[in-house]
């Protein structure tokens, strides 16, 4: 084989093989005919006692049966672990008979005798396990934690058992140690041969399988098309179920976006959070368009790319600019390596558009062998942004496997010493702050389901130093959707033993189908999931043997609630925009109804129509609210219509009119009132007689007059003048009687006086 004579070849997965090969034959082998893309591997990390219940698990536990009429509790299902490995030696992992959970284990990170078909590593088989001859240990201890999320007996306390505490696990310890064992990486090339080695081993045990992987990478396309997605996806299509924490990056800045065109660039600022030897800065874009990329180094070094494999060395370090195409878009590979320690400050990619076009749009992803958390991120500047969304981790992306994301199932516990520990700012059932949120860079919704993360108590491996705050001396606490995603795998334990003849995509039907959904999650639409919830918390009881009806009030406000009675019994209240999830036995029929209620609140009003619709599988019960607005009418003259409560968004048709005296008083003068236009309550003229409710209004009539006749008017001018005519001449005839009468009585008074002067001059 050609490929073989360049390199080693490690592995082989549907359309991807993983090859050892020295940098002189990179180019030769990417000029093969029969290769499609080569890609250097690529990093990945590390991403129960209340979880348990808190998905149902221990209700199928104690209440579901499968054909054999076993208790559903994972039996006779293989849980595939890739990880850092396992404590072997721990209670948790042991049957209740004192064998290992363990059957299979491949250790990848050692020499020695590797299993049939690869060239590396050293396999342990159940008897060398059990015998106590395998020396495999899990020094950081992440695999020992999740693997015992997923299957833990509960032995070592008889508290912390996991989801599937019946099934057996196979697991493959992959990866390095990193910081001095303060965190640790994956290689994508590792993981692919650990995950041909599962399905090999579940195929010769003739068991069904779920492999859980706990990890994540920032580098790819988010897209479907980097080499372990594909691979995951063959998987899928050949019945393996996988479970991938969508990772721990939602607050993280590892995500920018922006977009481009031939007269503006973007200038990203970007860092090592940490002491770090490498960084890449993955940028993805339409693969119609061009684009060139630059990297600035801390000391002022321009690098454009691209520079081929060997890249151009700086001062700052080894810098690579490396493109690449896929189906779905073109790459860009911005990284940076030194033997020292990179700066952490002044780095900046320069990107531009090379071709004509409207403006594109740009993702970009960063990501360091740092440390610290996150390893490394972007900085605020002008052209772009940073977005939570698009965060899911690779291979979470994936479309064949079952992403998983993290919610709070605990805020306290208690520790070795007796004292209760309490975790601030969180409230129990809210999705974590950490958990990444979709959609992939294609558009689809990620993750599919969320499930307990934080925080979990499970097996602490006994190469790990116990801490103050561990529950007990075999547990400890984590958080993460590392933790989230075994929760899931358990779940599918349980499926494929109830129903073993689910294929991965029934599985993922059921699960999404049968989610959990509160007042955190909201109502979430089943055609279109969240990007923040996946479709819902998962539900162990309706991905077996149970089904579900979410009920809700959408529009309704949180003060008013309606009683909600199902086959005639009474089982709980609706209040506005909360969530009530009812759970049945499938196969049963139950008939839901509401007793219609109205709602007024000032001049808003909510009815409630009576509903009723009956359920057999899982769906939704969304009673219909009709929100109403009152539109209040106004007018000084006449009597106004069409005033009223008014279903919003519909349109009130109104008007005014004159009472008949008002109309026979006008034509009597010759004067017409007519009505001109309403005012609303902001003032503004409403001409017409038609409004839109999306609001309550009241509006005030506008009136005029108009003389539409003279003659009318003229009499009445000619009546008023006579009148005053009148009036005139009866107040003058008045006056000359007055002065008459004035003269007189002068008249007599001077006779008067002339008498008493002739009596007194006698």
């Amino acid at each position: 084989m050609r490929l073989g004579s360049l390199g080693v070849i490690t592995g082989s997965v549907g359309k991807v093989t993983t090859v050892e090969l020295p940098l002189a034959a990179i180019e030769e082998a990417a000029g093969l005919d029969f290769v499609s893309g080569l890609f250097a591997p690529r990093s990945f990390r590390p991403t129960l006692d209340v979880s348990a219940p808190e998905i149902g698990a221990t209700y199928v536990w104690q209440n579901v049966t499968d054909t054999r009429g076993k208790s559903v509790d994972g039996s006779g299902v293989l849980i595939g672990v890739i990880d850092t490995g396992v404590d072997l030696s721990h209670p948790d992992l042991k049957f209740p008979n004192g064998t290992s959970k363990v059957v299979y284990l491949w250790d990848q990170t050692v020499s020695g005798k590797p299993p049939a078909g690869f060239t590396y590593g050293v396999e342990c088989s159940s008897s060398e396990i059990n015998h106590g001859e395998c020396p495999q240990r899990d020094t950081f201890g992440h695999g020992t934690h999740v693997a015992s999320i997923a299957a833990s007996s509960g032995l070592a306390s008889g508290k912390y058992r996991g989801i599937a505490p019946g099934a057996s696990l196979i697991v493959v310890k992959s990866g390095t140690s990193l910081c001095g064992g303060q965190s640790w990486t994956f290689q994508d090339s590792d993981i692919i041969d650990g995950l041909q080695y599962l399905v090999d081993r579940a195929h010769a045990l003739g068991e069904r399988l779920v492999i859980n992987l706990s990890f994540g990478g920032n580098i790819g396309g988010h897209d479907d098309m980097s080499p372990l997605e594909l691979v995951l996806d063959d998987l899928s299509a050949q019945g393996v179920v996988v479970t991938v924490a969508a990772g721990n990056e939602a607050d993280s800045q590892i995500h920018v976006t922006g977009s481009l065109s031939r007269t503006n660039s973007s200038r990203v600022g970007w860092g090592p959070t940490g002491q770090a030897h490498s960084a890449v800065v993955d940028v993805w874009y339409p693969s119609d368009r061009i684009i060139s990329a630059t990297l600035v180094t801390p000391s002022g070094e321009a690098v454009s790319g691209p520079t081929g494999f060997n890249g151009t060395r700086t001062a700052d370090g080894l810098v690579t600019i490396i493109p690449a195409t896929t189906a779905k878009g073109k790459e860009l590979t911005v990284s940076v390596e030194t033997n020292d320690t990179l700066q952490t400050s002044g780095w900046n990619v320069i990107l531009n558009a090379m071709n004509e076009g409207p403006d594109l749009k740009w993702d970009a992803w960063v990501d360091s062998d740092s440390c610290s958390s996150p390893a490394a991120s972007f900085l605020s500047g002008d052209g772009y942004k940073i977005d939570v969304s698009g965060t899911v981790t690779v291979p979470g992306t994936a479309s064949g496997v079952i992403a998983v994301g993290a919610y709070v199932s605990k805020v306290s516990w208690v520790n070795l010493s007796g004292k209760k520990v309490l975790a601030q700012g969180y409230r129990v059932g809210q999705i974590a702050d950490f958990s990444s949120r979709g959609p992939t860079r294609d558009g689809r919704t990620k993750p599919d389901v969320s499930a307990p993360g934080l925080l979990i108590a499970a097996a602490r491996s006994s190469d790990v130093p116990s801490g103050d705050n561990d529950p007990d001396q075999y547990h400890r606490i984590l958080a993460g959707t590392s933790m989230a995603a075994p929760h899931v795998a358990g779940v599918v334990a349980l499926m494929l033993q109830y129903r073993p003849q689910l294929a991965p995509q029934e599985v993922r039907s059921l699960l999404i189908e049968g989610t959990n959904l509160d007042d955190f999650t909201g109502f979430i639409d089943a055609s279109e999931g969240s990007n923040e919830w996946g479709w819902g918390k998962v539900d162990a009881r309706t991905a077996t043997s149970l089904f579900r009806v979410s009920s809700i009030l959408e529009s309704l406000p949180p003060t008013f609630a309606v009683d909600l009675a199902v086959d005639g019994q009474p089982q709980g209240i609706l209040r506005g925009g909360e969530v009530l999830t009812l759970r049945f036995r499938s196969g049963s029929l139950h008939s839901f109804h509401l007793t219609g209620e109205t709602f007024t609140a000032n001049t808003t009003r909510w009815v409630v129509a009576q509903y009723g619709a009956a359920f057999s599988a899982n769906d939704a019960f969304k009673p219909n609210v009709r929100v109403q607005y009152l539109l209040s009418l106004e007018t000084s003259v006449g009597h106004a219509e069409g005033g009223g409560w008014y279903d919003a968004g519909t349109y009130a048709n109104f008007t005014v009119r004159l009472p008949e005296i008002s109309r026979g008083f006008g034509q009597l003068l010759g004067v017409t009132f007519y009505f001109d236009h309403w005012v609303d309550e902001h003032g503004n003229r409403v001409s017409s007689g038609s409004l839109q409710m999306d609001s309550s209004h009241t509006l005030r009539a506008s009136w005029s007059t108009r003389l539409t006749d003279w003659r009318p008017v003229l009499v009445l001018v000619i009546l008023i003048a006579a009148a005053i005519l009148v009036l005139e001449s009866r107040r003058k005839r008045l006056r000359e009687e007055r002065q008459l009468d004035s003269g007189s009585v002068d008249a007599r008074s001077s006779h008067a006086q002339r008498a008493r002067i002739h009596l007194s001059s006698r």
